[in-house]
């Protein structure tokens, strides 16, 4: 990987959203990728300017953690188009967030991110290393009908390989999580430690979500392998998608929204 990537064409980040957290041992992740899906650039930051700074300046940006949050109780729109498309997420409130994380600093951080990059969304790491299970044992992915490729989807599962508490690393399943991500991005000769520890394993998780949101990213290139759920004022998610993928989510949109359920 380069100190200083020549042509980063898309970036992901790992936010550190605990604010009684950030600081060494849990640091944020910048991961930024080229066009042809090759790992160019990992960096570590913890407050909030190193961060910025480390977001190349014009590119997409997917972040793993919500930008807007509308609501004092309850779950996003987004959240709840996401469950009905078998996409389980973290529900946000700003009361939640506040109680879990201090605050929400991807909220914060959004203005001071839109400045610096192209494009800033939310991604669901979990999602595109599904989807590129998916794809990668389909010959042609999205082809099938809706009530297939629900079962096909259910069936495929990210690896566990976030930490969970002191003692609970999980360095098998980011192993196993690298190797699928692996086979659509060149990682450069990065990888996870087999051996590591509860610090090792917290920041070898950060790095890959890092670099899976980066691939998130650079799909929204191309229209047909991507899609954009939600607004902007509501909170909104990029997906690695396909075709089956979009269907789905446009047969949900609609009748969620004739039911009165969401409001995007």
């Amino acid at each position: 990987m380069n100190d200083h990537p020549d042509s980063p064409a898309a970036a992901g980040l790992h936010l550190q959203q605990g604010l009684a957290l950030v600081g060494p041992g849990r640091p944020s992740v910048v991961a930024t990728v080229d066009a042809g899906a090759a790992l160019v650039d990992v960096r570590r930051a913890d407050g909030d300017p190193e961060l910025l700074a480390a977001v190349p300046s014009g590119v997409r940006l997917c972040v793993d953690a919500p930008l807007v949050v509308p609501d004092e109780e309850g779950t996003r729109d987004v959240e709840r188009l996401l469950a009905w498309l078998d996409i389980p997420t973290f529900p946000s409130s700003r009361r939640r967030l506040a109680v879990l994380h201090g605050g929400l600093r991807g909220e914060h951080l959004r203005t001071a991110l839109a400045a610096r990059a192209a494009d800033v969304v939310e991604a669901v790491p979990d999602a595109t290393i599904r989807q590129i299970l998916l794809e990668s044992g389909r010959v042609e992915a999205g082809s099938t009908d809706l009530a297939e490729y629900r079962r096909a989807w259910i069936d495929v599962r990210a690896p566990r390989y976030r930490p969970k508490g002191e003692g609970r690393a999980h360095p098998a399943g980011t192993i196993a999580a690298a190797a699928i991500v692996a086979r659509v991005v060149d990682l450069g000769g990065w990888a996870p430690r087999a051996d590591a520890d509860d610090w090792g394993a917290i920041e070898d998780a950060a790095v890959l979500d890092a670099i899976v949101c980066a691939y998130t990213a650079l799909r929204a290139q191309d229209p047909v392998r991507a899609l954009r759920l939600g607004t902007p004022e509501r909170g909104e998610v990029l997906l690695a998608a396909d075709r089956a993928m979009r269907m789905r989510a446009a047969v949900n949109l609609a009748r969620l929204r004739s039911e009165g359920v969401i409001a995007i």
